[in-house]
């Protein structure tokens, strides 16, 4: 179905309903594609403009690299987020990026039970730390992020290059660390 609803119906579902995660399948692009190039993204780098063509490679860069995990609600995507996990000494750390949720959607709780779903996955998956990175100027995202047990641990310069000003944007990495603990605890969940 993709993001077909309308978007006033969508407001007061996203409200209310349970939210589904799933893992990126080939018949989800659109509905992605739409997510991030309809103006509607939030928490992400402003996304380059592309085709649906060159989208479809981008996802599939993405999924090499890890993968692509999406938010449901009542088989819509309103969320989505690619996550990047390491091997060896690393491979209790995970990277997430291009955090997306439609914007109909913010501020209702969607885009904390993304995140929450996204972490609480990672987590009994043997996550120890997640680490992002969020544009210098994107106090929306640096507020989201912090409260919900992200630290900013460093500044980025010259981070992302943004083909519309031809220019290089500084950064921030954030990082949520969960200590090595059976109770659920940590910083994310102590809140």
């Amino acid at each position: 179905m993709g993001n077909s609803r309308c978007l006033s119906e969508l407001k007061s579902i996203c409200k209310m309903v349970e939210m589904k995660i799933k893992n990126i399948q080939h018949y989800d692009i659109k509905g992605v594609y739409d997510l991030f190039t309809n103006g509607s993204i939030s928490f992400s780098m402003e996304f380059e403009p592309c085709d649906l063509l060159d989208f479809t490679s981008i996802v599939d860069e993405w999924k090499k690299n890890g993968e692509v995990l999406l938010g449901e609600v009542k088989d819509n995507i309103v969320a989505a987020c690619q996550v990047s996990r390491r091997k060896f000494r690393t491979k209790h750390s995970v990277h997430l990026s291009s955090f997306a949720v439609l914007s109909d959607c913010r501020h209702k709780g969607t885009d904390k039970r993304f995140l929450k779903k996204i972490v609480k996955r990672l987590k009994d998956d043997g996550a120890k730390r997640i680490d992002l990175t969020i544009g210098e100027n994107d106090h929306s995202a640096l507020s989201f992020f912090t409260e919900n047990g992200f630290q900013v641990e460093g500044k980025l310069d010259q981070f992302f290059y943004c083909s519309h000003s031809g220019r290089y944007l500084g950064g921030y990495l954030m990082a949520a660390v969960f200590p090595d603990t059976t109770d659920g605890s940590g910083p994310y969940f102590q809140r």
